[in-house]
């Protein structure tokens, strides 16, 4: 039977050989990877079609259809649309066990099924959204849930402050109550010239573009984000942390217990945070007045004390309590002589770096170039400058050297439980990364507040999604050496076959696919039965 031109496919794109015959390339599909008798490897194979030239996409033959769609026989001119369904399937399915799916109803019950469409294109694809209608047509989405460019803008401003708060109250309720909340900010940078949080600040990414700051709290027994606030890029991170906790009274976060990096650490925040009731571990800037004192102190009773020892490849460490900036805490002071090692050979060669560059000089450097933490620095009479090393100076850097304290006002656990605690909290760093590099947020391409809002809180919830999925196939990716995003291409390669009498032809599912289904509690027979429900 000749093959119907006037119908394409997407070419497999695994498990397939291609061989030229004239002008024209055909489709093999290896059924069979065996080595003959003298050892040499071989297949079997069998014809699926041509390959188009102009579109580089398969002109099927009826073979496609008995691979790919599991039956026998359709004919050709049957087929109503071939769509992705597998990465939807097992999203969706992640949805409704995560809770959210519920709450996004109860919250959101004009929007809630769109919502979830476009974060499951966010969790794909990325956030620029003027894409989504091309993935509509090879994905099946959430409810088969179609939008041009205009509707999603309109989702995105429908998702107001108030609806976003009523949200988080009922998403926070279900934590895990005891366990410790990790806060950091992460800056999102952009071009627009609408958005009013959009100034000029700090910049982690080293751009020089105005900036929204983006705050958030993330469980780090529960490995999922629980909330987030944006506001002005130019607002230190220290001083909002106070607004932070404001904003539980609004979401109904109590008992909270905080991890918190040196970035947040004042007196102020200290105060604050204890007179409103939250416990916390944060790690003390060395060159603060108040570690620099403590280290002086404490240095001979910590270095190299066998006591003090917590283990193999661990610091030593003395816990202290103490009362300072109006509260009383615990102060844990670490000292590692492998970090100190490290420490003093950046040390010096920063030390000889300056040298060399003083050597270069004529006038003395201005004061905030800070030469002086090193040197003595005079000028001379006949021009130019003298220098010699500050040995004081830079002997009681190097007394200071592997040391780092961490301060905490639970008092109940050990100073080894602190330290795994505060190392812990990478976990909201690496999802700053995958909310900017992998959901595609190192950019807003949006021009107004509203719909900035709106994009924010979608991506927000493509980041739970996204951390409860990875939590469950964290071990298998391990083992398999597979990262998240070959995760979901391997999903989207399952694929199924729409006919125009509304059957619904679902492509072979390989081992792979079906132990990345099985890691995530579902199976074949649940994605079969899902697809006789879908509406297209």
């Amino acid at each position: 039977m000749a093959l119907d031109e006037s119908i394409k496919v997407p070419l497999p794109r695994q498990g397939i050989v291609r061989y030229k015959s004239g002008d024209v390339v055909y489709a093999y599909y290896i059924t069979r990877i065996y080595r003959n008798k003298k050892g040499k490897p071989t297949n079997d194979r069998v014809s699926i079609g041509k390959i188009d030239n102009e579109t580089g996409m398969l002109i099927p033959n009826k073979n496609y259809y008995e691979i790919y769609a599991k039956e026998t026989p359709i004919k050709d001119n049957d087929i109503e649309s071939i769509k992705s369904c597998g990465v939807t399937f097992l999203i969706d399915g992640q949805f409704r066990e995560t809770g959210l799916y519920d709450v996004l109803k109860r919250k959101f019950p004009q929007n809630a099924h769109k919502i979830i469409a476009l974060a499951e294109y966010m969790l794909c694809e990325g956030n620029v959204m003027s894409y989504y209608e091309d993935w509509y047509d090879e994905v099946y989405p959430h409810n088969g849930t179609k939008l041009s460019s205009p509707e999603i803008s309109r989702v995105f401003q429908s998702i107001d402050y108030k609806s976003r708060m009523d949200f988080f109250k009922t998403w926070i309720y279900a934590r895990k109550q005891h366990e410790y909340i990790v806060y950091d900010v992460t800056s999102i940078s952009s071009y627009s010239r609408g958005i009013e949080s959009l100034e000029c600040g700090y910049n982690r990414d080293k751009e020089s573009l105005p900036q929204l700051n983006f705050a958030m709290y993330y469980g780090q027994e529960s490995m999922l984000p629980l909330y987030y606030c944006v506001y002005p890029g130019s607002v230190p991170d220290k001083t909002h942390l106070t607004y932070m906790l404001r904003d539980n009274e609004l979401i109904g976060c109590k008992n909270v217990k905080y991890v918190l990096d040196r970035g947040f650490f004042c007196s102020d925040n200290l105060k604050y945070m204890t007179e409103a009731g939250a416990r916390f571990i944060i790690s003390i800037p060395n060159s603060s007045t108040f570690a620099k004192e403590l280290i002086d102190k404490h240095r001979s009773e910590i270095v190299n004390r066998s006591e003090c020892r917590l283990g193999k490849d661990l610091p030593y460490v003395k816990s202290v309590i103490k009362e300072d900036f109006g509260i009383r805490f615990k102060a844990h002071i670490y000292y590692s002589p492998s970090k100190a090692a490290d420490e003093e050979n950046l040390l010096f060669e920063d030390i000889e770096k300056c040298e060399n560059a003083l050597r270069q000089m004529s006038e003395p450097p201005s004061r905030t170039l800070r030469y002086d933490r090193y040197f003595k620095i005079n000028h001379k009479k006949g021009g130019g400058i003298g220098f010699i090393r500050d040995t004081e100076k830079i002997n009681a850097i190097i007394s200071r050297l592997g040391f780092f304290i961490i301060v905490e006002t639970d008092f109940e656990a050990s100073s080894y439980d602190i330290l795994m605690t505060y190392r812990r909290r990478d976990v909201v760093e690496k999802s700053f990364d995958e909310l900017k590099n992998e959901l595609d947020m190192k950019r807003i391409h949006c021009h107004n507040n509203q719909t900035t809002e709106g994009k924010m809180f979608v991506a927000f919830i493509a980041l739970i999604m996204r951390s409860w999925i990875q939590n469950k196939l964290k071990e298998y990716m391990s083992i398999n050496s597979i990262s998240f995003t070959n995760i979901l291409k391997e999903l989207r390669k399952i694929k199924y076959v729409n006919t125009k009498d509304g059957r619904k032809l679902l492509s072979p599912i390989t081992k792979k696919q079906r132990d990345i289904m099985n890691t995530c509690g579902i199976s074949t027979d649940d994605l079969q039965a899902w697809l006789t429900k879908l509406s297209v």
